[in-house]
């Protein structure tokens, strides 16, 4: 599971205000960042029950738990209420709430992840991009990959492949078009990871 939650620190994060714990095995199994009144929290569950035995026992699945936290100045516009908060009654709120959740969900989801590709090795995704990508865009999604792979994250990638190949945001636009058309993500997995591929969390059914 760590791998999984290791690709939400790699993601579009530059634009979120980040919340990490002093521990670094705690950090690797939990991510949280806030944008407004929202926070956005995705967490390994089982490392959770395992270090809270209140929680009872581990799950035989590995679960990511992906919690939605409003502030209540926040419950308006997350819920396209149509009257004040005050006006409705709690149950009507936690309706709302719920009827929003997806909508919620996935659109932080699109902000995180620019594309729909799968998580591949970095090995293998170079690969893909070689011999599947259209020449002219591969140069730059090579690069792409690999600053993802070593800078902090993909915000900062993009804005070096801006860069160094003087392109502008519809130009980066159209690089994702083509991470998406064959199947890779420019968030890739460690080369050692366990778990070989990873289906973008947009892509899931939540």
């Amino acid at each position: 599971m760590t791998e999984v939650i290791r690709l939400f620190y790699h993601a579009d994060v530059e634009n979120f205000t980040m919340d990490k714990y002093n521990n670094d095995d705690e950090n690797a199994h939990s991510f949280t960042i806030k944008k407004g009144p929202i926070t956005f929290t995705a967490y390994d569950k089982n490392y959770e029950v395992k270090h809270n035995k209140k929680l009872g026992n581990e799950y035989d699945e590995k679960i990511l738990r992906i919690e939605i936290k409003v502030e209540r100045d926040g419950f308006k516009s997350s819920f396209n209420l149509d009257k004040e908060v005050q006006e409705y009654s709690f149950d009507e709120l936690l309706h709302h709430a719920y009827k929003s959740r997806k909508e919620i969900l996935n659109r932080y989801l699109t902000m995180l992840f620019p594309g729909t590709g799968q998580h591949l090795p970095y090995q293998k995704a170079v690969a893909k991009i070689k011999t599947e990508a259209n020449e002219k865009y591969r140069e730059a999604m090579v690069l792409l990959l690999e600053k993802t792979s070593r800078l902090k994250n993909y915000t900062r990638a993009k804005e070096e492949t801006k860069k160094i190949f003087k392109l502008g945001e519809r130009n980066i636009r159209y690089l994702i078009d083509e991470f998406n058309r064959i199947n890779v993500n420019p968030i890739t997995m460690k080369k050692d990871a366990k778990t070989k591929c990873v289906e973008c969390l947009r892509m899931v059914d939540f």
